[in-house]
């Protein structure tokens, strides 16, 4: 990923980057190695794009969907922490933005 961030100078967020790290940590024991590139891709925005395959493109969609102007990681933070204010009845705002959101992927890819 490091050669990837010099060549494209993606500039992530300094809040991104330690939310990045933190949460690499933090989930360590649950994130399996082969996902925690693709984990912090999430967060931080940046896309795969050497040796692309269908499941980087596929990925690809879910690291651009989070990093949208439309929704965003910090959205998505934002809605799950109000999820839990006492006005709200449950926490199924998350879920249903989340299944939305899937819908979306699902649809670019047919």
């Amino acid at each position: 990923m490091e050669e990837e961030i010099k060549v494209n100078a993606y500039k992530a967020a300094p809040h991104e980057l330690m939310s990045a790290i933190v949460s690499l940590q933090e989930f360590e024991s649950i994130i399996s190695a082969k996902m925690r590139s693709f984990f912090a891709r999430c967060i931080i925005g940046y896309k795969y794009v050497n040796a692309m395959d269908t499941q980087k493109s596929l990925m690809n969609c879910l690291i651009e969907l989070l990093n949208s102007k439309i929704i965003d990681v910090d959205k998505l933070d934002y809605l799950l922490r109000d999820s839990y204010m006492p006005m709200m009845p449950n926490e199924s705002g998350y879920k249903i933005t989340l299944s939305f959101c899937m819908m979306h992927i699902l649809e670019k890819m047919h």
